[in-house]
């Protein structure tokens, strides 16, 4: 476990690199982590999509409050992105997203849409 603010650090970084990789992977589009990790005024959220219209924030804490790293996330979207976040913890590979229900009813709607699901 990340003990020093340093390693804290170190270790949501590769959270965040690693997520970006697998977005790369999957989807077929540019994910880089963001410079300096949504710190940047205009330049929110811990992973860039500039194809996607997500605002991703990432969290690799052993215990997290849901509501306030998901308040996080939809603080850090513009009006045109859907937020989402992703999380996971220590020596867990499994990668969990959270995102408003709404949105999830949204992307099944598209999924039907475009052929993936049958009504």
């Amino acid at each position: 476990m990340a003990k020093t603010p340093k390693s804290k650090k170190a270790k949501g970084v590769r959270f965040e690199r690693e997520c970006a990789k697998r977005i790369e992977e999957v989807l077929g589009v540019s994910a880089k982590r963001t410079p300096l990790s949504g710190a940047i005024t205009d330049w929110k959220g811990d992973i860039t999509t500039y194809s996607l219209p997500v605002s991703w924030e990432c969290k690799n804490q052993e215990r997290l409050n849901f509501r306030e790293a998901f308040r996080q996330a939809v603080s850090q979207a513009s009006g045109s992105q859907m937020p989402v976040l992703l999380t996971s913890r220590n020596n867990d590979k499994q990668v969990l997203a959270v995102l408003d229900f709404e949105d999830l009813l949204l992307l099944m709607d598209w999924a039907i849409k475009g052929g993936w699901l049958k009504n």
